[in-house]
């Protein structure tokens, strides 16, 4: 399991469809509606990734996830809506998930790419981008997180070397 986190525009979506693609993972890609209760939510996509990996032997990649609910939730409400710390030990003792942050130096020149192509509720990546790295910096949620950068890593050398994937046989 590999659960990708980092602001928009840093290329976790470009990367879970290569992987998806490529390495033959099952992405899920999560989403946020206020009227959802989020943990919930997480949980289910924490879970159902994890049966897929152990009962069918389907290895999965998550676009986004609990950081993420901390966050955004810092950022554009009182904080995260439930225990982000929590959910994650629980995924790491569960499943042992690669934790990967994706970054980059145009995070904000991405994001403005983006905004043309959809409705966005905030106005500034380069400071969602700085709190990922705050927190991850706290070791609360996770101890390890391989760094990926969009527009310095090349990918297939990333996913071979870092995550250890190998291409399945075409």
């Amino acid at each position: 399991m590999i659960i990708l986190e980092g602001a928009d525009g840093t290329g976790k979506s470009t990367l879970a469809h290569y992987i998806s693609g490529v390495y033959k993972y099952q992405p899920f890609h999560c989403s946020y509606d206020k009227k959802w209760d989020i943990e919930t939510y997480h949980r289910l996509i924490l879970h159902t990734a994890g049966k897929l990996e152990e009962q069918a032997k389907v290895p999965v990649i998550i676009d986004r996830w609990a950081l993420s609910e901390l966050v955004y939730g810092k950022q554009f409400r009182d904080g995260a809506s439930y225990n982000v710390e929590k959910i994650i030990q629980e995924a790491i003792d569960a499943y042992n998930p690669k934790f990967v942050i994706c970054t980059n130096d145009n995070v904000q020149q991405n994001f403005e790419k983006l905004k043309e192509q959809r409705t966005e509720m905030y106005h500034n990546a380069s400071d969602i981008q700085k709190e990922y790295l705050a927190q991850i910096a706290t070791g609360q949620y996770g101890k390890k997180y391989y760094n990926y950068d969009y527009d310095k890593n090349n990918m297939v050398d990333f996913c071979s070397k870092v995550l250890n994937l190998q291409e399945n046989a075409k």
